[in-house]
């Protein structure tokens, strides 16, 4: 049987900031997975040498990934400029 690849697709601080990108990327049917969730904690009582929540994502599904990714970007680029932009 042959297995894909997966491949650590972003590194990050917080384990929210992980949560919510994962949860973008699941709801754009792109299957991923994070790991190293308690490093969060721990780095900030260990040291910096502990690594950050890691996500994880099929290698083949990279190129939605980062697509989705910069979609995201550009909408939050866009209300930064106009916070009232979609009527809230």
């Amino acid at each position: 049987m042959d297995k894909e690849k997966t491949i650590v697709f972003m590194d990050f601080n917080s384990i929210g900031q992980a949560s919510i990108v994962k949860g973008v990327l699941e709801s754009n049917n792109i299957p991923c997975f994070l790991s190293n969730e308690n490093s969060a904690v721990l780095s900030n009582i260990l040291s910096d040498s502990v690594s950050g929540v890691r996500l994880h994502i099929l290698e083949t599904d990279l190129e939605k990934a980062e697509e989705v990714m910069a979609l995201v970007n550009s909408v939050s680029e866009d209300e930064e400029e106009d916070p009232d932009a979609f009527g809230f």
